[in-house]
């Protein structure tokens, strides 16, 4: 066999059939529990809610245009994130939680320092790393705050570990009992990992993304603030056993 013979997209159609057979097989999961059921109901209003804030956003100014494309990159990360979860990739999946949380304090930052939102956008490499370090966009947002634990960076470091980089602790993430995951896999556990992840780092981020938008309709404003009012009462749902 040699280079010539391919692509044949045999095995890719297996993968296929595997991800929509997971997908059935996350769906039903979602709809027999009723915390699955609130917290996948709440990403997907946070999802619409998105999307009725950026592409309705007809913004005028730089400084507004920078927030809408960090909604817009807000939103692409919630929607495959949900693809991979349904489809059965949880490691790659969590891993895009890492960048939710990355955008989400970024406009917490510019919200908190609006004077900000220009100098970030035309800094070059070196300055981004050197000032807007997402370590450092922790630590002014903690400051400003004045947040004393360490909440946000053991999350994001969590989530470093588990899934975005190569590491022993994300290992346990490849394998079910003691067979190693190769392919989409559905797990029920991971699945509600996701879940919960989503509620903690994605909701918060839909809601700073809202108030940046000043063109919400009445009607809007009204689901945004029922949305946030939903969002505290699913994050203190405990985790089902």
């Amino acid at each position: 066999m040699d280079e010539n013979t391919w692509p044949t997209f045999g095995p890719y159609g297996d993968i296929r059939n595997l991800e929509r057979t997971n997908e059935e097989e996350s769906k039903k999961a979602i709809l027999s529990n009723e915390w699955r059921r609130k917290c996948f109901s709440l990403i997907e209003w946070g999802i619409t809610l998105l999307h009725l804030c950026i592409v309705d956003w007809e913004n005028n100014n730089e400084s507004d245009h920078v927030k809408q494309m960090l909604g817009l990159r807000l939103l692409n990360s919630s929607l495959s994130s949900v693809s991979l979860i349904m489809q059965g990739y949880p490691q790659a999946s969590l891993s895009i939680i890492r960048d939710m949380i990355e955008t989400g304090n970024l406009l917490e930052y510019f919200r908190l320092l609006p004077e900000e939102v220009l100098v970030w956008a035309k800094s070059n490499s070196e300055d981004r790393r050197n000032k807007y370090s997402a370590q450092k966009i922790r630590n002014k947002i903690k400051s400003k705050h004045n947040i004393e634990n360490n909440n946000l960076s053991i999350a994001y470091w969590t989530l470093c570990d588990i899934a975005v980089h190569p590491t022993p602790a994300g290992f346990n993430m490849l394998l079910d009992t003691d067979s190693p995951m190769a392919g989409p896999q559905f797990v029920e556990h991971r699945l509600d990992a996701w879940l919960r992840e989503m509620i903690l780092r994605f909701s918060p981020a839909v809601w700073l993304m809202l108030l940046h938008a000043p063109h919400l309709t009445p009607e809007h404003e009204k689901s945004a603030r029922d949305y946030g009012e939903a969002m505290l009462r699913v994050s203190a749902l405990p985790l089902p056993t």
